[in-house]
């Protein structure tokens, strides 16, 4: 057998070497950018759970939103048909000072919190939700109002198109007034893409060629 005569792919070097198969990728991946505020206007479309003692837990309950404002890839979205599944919280410490209280919370998250029905996103139908991250919430409660955040800024989870996730996202959450209204900002970002892939081409290559030598090595000892 002629081993100098084999010819092989990257892609083969690439399996041969990782035992991975590389599957091709579709034509155009479904992803997901822009940003969707969902305000809900009083009364009560937001109740607050009043927590005091450390190690209490109560839920952030938001009412379906009265109308949404929305860009990029949200533009057709409506306030139609969109839910928000309550939020758990578990006090860990509290602190009020010149007027302003924080409090520092736990929480598991949510999977879903946000439901936003069935959507098309190019050409392709099936439901879009958004999954909060588990994570340490700040609540601070100032002249009236509440606002929820993170140490780093806003809270952080991902969207969710059918069973696949198709971009990362922020999101921050306030309640507007004492009447209890409220807004919830979300803003979707590209996940990225992974730089891996040329670094695993690049060793397979290196693999293939050490094979076809060891190849030719043994044909030349066998001759």
């Amino acid at each position: 057998m002629n081993f100098k005569s084999i010819g092989i792919s990257a892609t083969a070097a690439l399996t041969l070497a990782t035992g991975t198969a590389l599957m091709s990728a579709p034509a155009e991946a479904i992803s997901l950018t822009g940003t969707i505020t969902l305000t809900g206007d009083p009364p009560a479309s937001v109740t607050i759970p009043n927590l005091t003692t450390v190690g209490s837990s109560g839920n952030v309950v938001f009412n379906s939103p009265t109308f949404v404002t929305t860009s990029g890839d949200f533009a057709s979205l409506s306030a139609f048909g969109i839910t928000i599944n309550p939020l758990p919280l578990t006090l860990t410490n509290t602190n009020t000072f010149m007027g302003t209280t924080t409090k520092l919370y736990t929480s598991v998250g949510a999977n879903p919190f946000i439901n936003f029905g069935t959507q098309t996103l190019k050409g392709v139908e099936s439901t879009l939700s958004f999954v909060l991250n588990p994570g340490i919430f700040t609540g601070t409660f100032t002249n009236s109002t509440f606002s929820l955040s993170t140490v780093g800024g806003p809270l952080i989870g991902k969207f969710v198109f059918g069973s696949e996730t198709i971009a990362n996202g922020t999101l921050t959450a306030f309640q507007t007034s004492n009447n209890a209204g409220y807004q919830i900002a979300l803003e979707a970002e590209p996940i990225p893409t992974p730089a891996l892939l040329p670094g695993l081409v690049g060793f397979g290559i290196a693999a293939l060629r050490k094979r076809k030598g060891e190849a030719v090595a043994t044909t030349e000892s066998e001759a």
